[in-house]
């Protein structure tokens, strides 16, 4: 447990430092300590002592997930948070840092509706308001981009049916013009 403890206070330390890499391996430190724990002891822990190490497990995960975030890696990001909201959904910090990981990786509607339930829960929490709208403006400026983009190509498939109806008059064409071509001569050579 102790080493748990210095894995997250070692890594806060750092992370007010903005050394977000240092931040971030003392608590995947701590995080593949607790994975790494023998299925015996596992089994045989009391339930205060689960419940310490499921504490430490969501802190050290939600807590990664933040330097992710914070050095660029958003994909991973998510894992980590997901991990932390797993272990308990019940808890704001873990729903909110979830919330901003799908915003981040544009996963949406979920985090919009978990962002709704916690300002429901605390309706003075301007973090989190703001976050909802940033989720609200992402979410309709995707839908606007995947609209233009399904635009775009029926656009494309109409001026693919389009070209086709001008390649078959232009073709009608030349067939007429050749056929004329043949009578004409048929005419000239007959008289």
């Amino acid at each position: 447990m102790q080493i748990l403890e210095e894995c997250r206070v070692k890594g806060n330390e750092c992370f007010k430092e903005s050394e977000f890499l240092k931040a971030r391996k003392m608590y995947t430190k701590g995080v593949n300590n607790l994975k790494n724990l023998p299925k015996l002891i596992k089994e045989t822990m009391t339930e205060e002592t689960r419940c310490k190490f499921q504490y430490f497990n969501g802190v050290l995960n939600s807590n990664a997930a933040a330097c992710l975030l914070k050095e660029g890696n958003i994909k991973e990001s998510l894992n980590y948070a997901r991990n932390a909201y797993e272990i308990d959904p019940s808890n704001p910090k873990y729903r909110y840092r979830f919330a901003s990981c799908l915003i981040e990786n544009q996963i949406y509607p979920e985090p919009f509706q978990i962002l709704a339930d916690l300002l429901q829960e605390d309706n003075n929490n301007t973090e989190v308001r703001n976050k909802l709208i940033l989720c609200k403006s992402k979410m309709k400026s995707k839908e606007s981009s995947e609209g233009q983009m399904w635009k775009h190509a029926f656009d494309n498939f109409h001026k693919d049916e389009e070209m086709e109806r001008r390649e078959k008059i232009m073709k009608s064409k030349r067939e007429n013009k050749n056929k004329e071509d043949i009578a004409s001569k048929d005419i000239r050579e007959n008289q």
